[in-house]
């Protein structure tokens, strides 16, 4: 393969540090994020997976730009990192639309292995675009790694401090759009920083109408079926059936109406002690104290 010099032709600017930070800020807050609705719709075990394709889509990526230096030269490096970023926003929404839309066949293991091994193509693309963008900073700027890595780990950090406020206020769906924005703001920022070259002001414009998309599915996602859980563990699940929603960073609590009776009480009493309660469940199917009764109602079955 005919390489070409990788020597970068000056500092990286400002924008290239904003970007890496804004970039693996959302690349950790990605990943959290999955491993809490892979427990929600298939089982909590599937944090694992999750964890598992988030490093085989950045090894791929730092691969990819290995393997094409040419492609990739030091000159243009935060043109590619900001082009990166608007793929990365659009794929993760792409992916999440993806995941929510399939109904997982836990009966099957032929059809569940199809499922997830689809799922996870679809999930390895917006890491490889990560991926791609990281190592570009890294392996372009030698003579600044250090300080670029810092940046790196600053964002990553940052990642793991926001997650638990951020998934408590968007929700699962939700949280990974958000995700998306700041994906799209490290485009903007990237290209900024570069506005002044070829098609500068076409690059920016790109940026911006993605963001603004990635902000608009944002503001809508409660609203948007294709952004909304319809199928948990196999079972059909209508939002609208809820009182109540709330994620955390360890699970997700739903609350169903629902009629309960007395216990202890003399059975032909039983039916007479009905009343309104409420049936709580944790992660899809766990149910809490006396509430496990209702499961089978409203999840199709007890765990």
């Amino acid at each position: 393969m005919n390489r070409q010099p990788t020597t970068p032709s000056g500092r990286p600017g400002g924008a290239i540090y904003a970007g890496l930070f804004l970039i693996t800020l959302s690349t950790l807050l990605l990943e959290l994020g999955l491993t809490r609705l892979f427990s929600v719709l298939i089982y909590y075990h599937m944090a694992f997976f999750a964890v598992s394709v988030t490093l085989f889509g950045l090894a791929f990526g730092g691969v990819i730009v290995h393997f094409f230096p040419g492609v990739f030269h030091p000159d243009r490096a935060g043109r590619w990192m900001s082009r990166m970023s608007m793929a990365f926003a659009l794929t993760t929404v792409a992916a999440l639309a993806v995941m929510l839309a399939i109904r997982y066949d836990m009966a099957n293991n032929r059809v569940i292995v199809g499922q997830l091994i689809l799922v996870s193509l679809a999930l390895a693309v917006p890491f490889t675009c990560s991926g791609v963008a990281v190592a570009l900073a890294l392996t372009r700027f030698p003579r600044q790694t250090n300080r670029l890595y810092c940046a790196d780990l600053a964002g990553a950090s940052l990642g793991c401090l926001l997650f638990a406020p951020l998934i408590a206020r968007l929700g699962g769906p939700g949280f990974i759009v958000g995700v998306a924005v700041i994906t799209a703001l490290a485009a903007v920022v990237l290209v900024l920083g570069d506005a002044r070259g070829p098609g500068g002001s076409a690059r920016l414009a790109g940026a911006l109408a993605v963001m603004a998309v990635a902000g608009l599915l944002l503001a809508f996602s409660g609203n948007l079926r294709f952004l909304q859980i319809h199928f948990l563990r196999g079972y059909s699940h209508d939002p609208r059936q809820m009182a109540f929603q709330g994620w955390n960073s360890i699970s997700r609590v739903t609350v169903y109406p629902d009629t309960g009776h007395a216990m202890g009480v003399a059975p032909e009493n039983y039916e007479k002690s009905a009343g309104p309660q409420f049936t709580i469940l944790i992660d899809t199917f766990a149910a809490v104290a006396e509430a496990g009764r209702a499961v089978d109602e409203h999840a199709g079955r007890i765990d």
